[in-house]
């Protein structure tokens, strides 16, 4: 059963579910999915070690934004726009609404865990599980699983201007940072993409 506070983004073969933040934290029923696979089982934003508070979201078909607050006495705003179509892409904007320069660490927390969505929702225990492996690269990560023939994989990328994002990668799990400084009444962004694969091609998936 999903909690109250999820939100749901929809687009057809594909749906993300996550809580009142945006977060995908692994919970019962959240993640990415894409044909009855859970591509993303982690998916959740940090600034400077915190996560931020939410104020409110709003979702329209295969589109969502959740508006956070973040920072000492919470003056920055944190807007995640998210979008399903051609794979997932979030912009993520950064406004600093305090008198003073502010620097924050921004880290992006990701795992994928490729279990069925039966599975998930607990109807039914998988008999045989994949082997999962995670690479890194200059501002990405890409997760790979394989069950005989039946492959599936995600690349999650972060990008944006003067922003260099360091990426770390275990075998399921890994993360994205980086490092933005924001003037006063200032706004930074970046953009968060999300590739789905399925047997080595890249899924395109159809806006609603």
């Amino acid at each position: 059963m999903l909690l109250e506070e999820s939100v749901s983004v929809v687009s057809p073969g594909a749906y993300a579910v996550s809580g009142a933040t945006g977060d995908i934290d692994g919970a019962e029923g959240q993640g990415l999915f894409y044909r009855d696979a859970r591509h993303l089982s982690e998916f959740f934003l940090t600034v400077d070690g915190v996560l931020p508070s939410p104020r409110r979201s709003s979702t329209r078909a295969g589109e969502a934004e959740f508006f956070l607050a973040a920072g000492e006495g919470e003056n920055i705003q944190v807007v995640r726009r998210r979008v399903l179509g051609g794979g997932m892409e979030e912009r993520v904007s950064f406004s600093n609404g305090s008198g003073e320069t502010v620097d924050l660490r921004v880290e992006l927390r990701c795992a994928a865990d490729f279990r069925d969505v039966f599975d998930v929702r607990g109807y039914r225990r998988a008999e045989n599980r994949g082997e999962v492996t995670g690479e890194a690269g200059e501002g990405w990560l890409r997760f790979g699983y394989r069950r005989g023939e039946f492959r599936r994989g995600t690349a999650v990328r972060v990008s944006g201007e003067d922003v260099e994002p360091l990426a770390e990668a275990g075998s399921i799990s890994g993360s994205i940072s980086f490092s933005l400084r924001i003037g006063p009444g200032e706004e930074r962004g970046v953009l968060v993409s999300v590739v789905l694969e399925e047997d080595g091609e890249e899924v395109r998936l159809v806006p609603r």
